[in-house]
Protein backbone atom coordinates (compact mmCIF):
# COMPACT_ATOMS: atom_id res chain seq x y z
CA UNK A 1 0.00 0.00 0.00
CA UNK A 2 2.90 2.34 0.66
CA UNK A 3 3.64 2.33 -3.07
CA UNK A 4 0.19 3.64 -3.97
CA UNK A 5 0.06 7.17 -5.38
CA UNK A 6 -2.20 8.37 -2.56
CA UNK A 7 0.10 7.10 0.23
CA UNK A 8 2.38 9.72 1.84
CA UNK A 9 5.88 8.93 0.49
CA UNK A 10 7.86 10.01 3.57
CA UNK A 11 9.82 7.54 5.69
CA UNK A 12 7.97 8.55 8.85
CA UNK A 13 4.64 7.51 7.30
CA UNK A 14 6.00 4.21 6.01
CA UNK A 15 7.62 3.36 9.34
CA UNK A 16 4.53 4.25 11.39
CA UNK A 17 2.28 2.30 9.01
CA UNK A 18 4.56 -0.74 9.34
CA UNK A 19 4.53 -0.51 13.13
CA UNK A 20 0.73 -0.26 13.18
CA UNK A 21 0.46 -3.33 10.95
CA UNK A 22 2.63 -5.27 13.39
CA UNK A 23 0.38 -4.20 16.28
CA UNK A 24 -2.71 -5.24 14.32
CA UNK A 25 -1.21 -8.64 13.73
CA UNK A 26 0.28 -9.23 17.18
CA UNK A 27 -2.22 -7.56 19.51
CA UNK A 28 -5.32 -7.08 17.42
CA UNK A 29 -5.81 -10.75 16.73
CA UNK A 30 -6.15 -10.17 13.01
CA UNK A 31 -4.33 -13.08 11.39
CA UNK A 32 -6.35 -13.85 8.28
CA UNK A 33 -4.61 -12.22 5.29
CA UNK A 34 -7.87 -11.01 3.73
CA UNK A 35 -8.97 -9.31 6.97
CA UNK A 36 -5.54 -7.83 7.62
CA UNK A 37 -5.41 -6.44 4.07
CA UNK A 38 -8.81 -4.78 4.40
CA UNK A 39 -8.05 -3.23 7.78
CA UNK A 40 -4.58 -2.14 6.63
CA UNK A 41 -6.05 -0.50 3.53
CA UNK A 42 -8.56 1.47 5.60
CA UNK A 43 -5.85 2.42 8.10
CA UNK A 44 -3.57 3.62 5.33
CA UNK A 45 -6.33 5.66 3.68
CA UNK A 46 -7.33 7.23 6.97
CA UNK A 47 -3.93 7.94 8.50
CA UNK A 48 -1.30 8.05 5.75
CA UNK A 49 -2.63 9.89 2.71
CA UNK A 50 -0.27 12.42 1.14
CA UNK A 51 -2.88 15.12 1.73
CA UNK A 52 -3.15 14.47 5.49
CA UNK A 53 -3.79 17.46 7.76
CA UNK A 54 -0.70 19.38 8.91
CA UNK A 55 -1.39 18.51 12.55
CA UNK A 56 -1.35 14.80 11.75
CA UNK A 57 1.86 15.19 9.70
CA UNK A 58 3.54 17.07 12.56
CA UNK A 59 2.65 14.28 15.01
CA UNK A 60 4.10 11.62 12.70
CA UNK A 61 7.30 13.63 12.21
CA UNK A 62 7.69 14.19 15.96
CA UNK A 63 7.18 10.51 16.76
CA UNK A 64 9.66 9.54 14.05
CA UNK A 65 12.25 12.02 15.27
CA UNK A 66 12.02 11.08 18.96
CA UNK A 67 11.62 7.33 18.70
CA UNK A 68 14.74 5.32 19.51
CA UNK A 69 13.81 2.54 17.08
CA UNK A 70 11.91 4.28 14.30
CA UNK A 71 14.04 6.40 12.04
CA UNK A 72 17.35 5.20 13.40
CA UNK A 73 17.34 1.52 12.56
CA UNK A 74 15.65 -0.05 9.54
CA UNK A 75 12.66 -2.25 10.20
CA UNK A 76 12.62 -5.77 8.87
CA UNK A 77 9.56 -4.82 6.85
CA UNK A 78 10.50 -2.76 3.82
CA UNK A 79 8.07 -1.19 1.39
Amino acid sequence: MAKQTWFDPNDYSKEDFASKLIVLFQCGGIVRPDQLTKVAFLLALNDFCHDMPNVQRAKLKAAYKHSPSIGRAPLAIRF
